[in-house]
């Protein structure tokens, strides 16, 4: 019975390890032949087209060459050896260009020349002083005289047009001579005013060295004369204030400027004004001043 078992054992244990080592070269042979990929990399389908006459896996279209760039060829920048920068006035503003334009450069520091605008287009404050002698429009008996006149005027130039406000006082002298007994004092008789004036300036030229120019405003004034007063008393004594009444009145200037650099400017002109038989005035008053200013352009 020993012997039948030993016989019987033998065929089936021989059997199983020729099938183990038939499966495990199966396996190897697989392993050896699929592609490897990367971790992560997703692997191409099989593909399933056939070719038209079957018995096979349709080969994959040969690869073309690539298509040709549309558009003009440009060329390969030549080799540092022989390289040559474009011009500065091509290039485009640098950070040290800005820096100069806003007046922080290092010292030692030279950038490069960068026009950020045209000078001539660039809008500008223009601050006045001007002095004159108003000369009122009388008759064959003056009784007001030639006197003098100072003005401040401030300006924002664009362009041609500047929009400008002008704070000016003026004084004349009046004749006695001419007035009535009555008015006549032993002290010098006086009319003067602080006056407003608001308008536009405009230029013929621009920028030129000598240019005319045309000016139209309103103004508001404050009249006085001399012994037109009011007397104030408080708790210990009492004084006079003078009184002023407020006018209204056009005005114009015309006259040439002078640029002797851009910074500086000076003028000669003259200004027309008339005022409105309002307060002081019980008809239409005018005069002309004659007047030479000197600017300065920022």
């Amino acid at each position: 019975m020993r012997m039948l078992r030993e016989l019987g054992t033998k065929p089936y244990s021989s059997a199983l390890r020729r099938l183990a080592w038939l499966s495990a070269s199966a396996v190897c042979s697989v392993t050896l032949t699929l592609p490897t990929f990367a971790a992560g990399q997703d692997v191409p389908p099989e593909s399933t087209a056939q070719p038209p006459g079957g018995g096979g896996v349709l080969a994959p279209p040969p690869v073309g060459p690539a298509p040709a760039p549309s558009g003009p060829v440009v060329p390969a920048p030549p080799p540092d050896d022989d390289y040559a920068a474009p011009p500065t006035s091509r290039l485009a503003p640098t950070q040290a260009d800005y820096a100069t334009a806003a007046g922080n450069v290092p010292y030692g520091t030279t950038p490069r020349e960068f026009h950020f605008d045209e000078e001539a287009y660039r809008p500008r404050t223009e601050l006045s002083f001007m002095l004159g002698v108003p000369v009122w429009f009388t008759g064959e008996h003056a009784v007001v005289d030639p006197g003098v006149s100072f003005e401040m005027r401030f300006a924002r130039r664009y362009g041609l047009i500047a929009p400008e406000l002008t704070l000016g006082w003026q004084i004349n002298w009046l004749d006695q001579g001419e007035l009535p007994a009555s008015v006549r004092r032993s002290q010098d008789l006086t009319i003067d005013s602080f006056y407003v004036s608001a308008g536009a300036r405009i230029y013929v030229l621009r920028d030129a060295i000598v240019t005319p120019f045309i000016s139209g405003a309103f103004d508001i004034a404050f009249w006085h004369f001399t012994g037109d007063t009011t007397t104030v008393c408080d708790y210990y004594y009492c004084s006079d204030v003078a009184d002023y009444d407020v006018g209204i009145g056009l005005s114009g200037r015309a006259g040439v400027a002078f640029l002797p650099n851009t910074m500086l400017q000076l003028e000669l002109g003259a200004r027309v004004a008339m005022a409105f038989p309002v307060g002081p005035f019980d008809r239409t008053q005018g005069w002309v001043t004659p007047y030479f200013g000197v600017m300065g352009r920022f």
